[in-house]
């Protein structure tokens, strides 16, 4: 059985979302804020589809 589409890494979208972090950070982020930016993005990522 394939897993749903939601529950797999997607590397794509996660580059996108590191580039556009990057981006706003005028491109300079420690390896480790990053990954704490993207986490804090996915939690309130999900937190929003709860809601709607």
């Amino acid at each position: 059985m394939k897993p749903h589409n939601d529950t797999i890494f997607q590397e794509p979208k996660a580059a996108q979302a590191a580039a556009f972090l990057l981006y706003k950070a005028n491109g300079r982020l420690e390896v480790l804020k990053l990954m704490k930016l993207m986490y804090l993005a996915e939690r309130e990522s999900f937190y929003a589809s709860e809601k709607a």
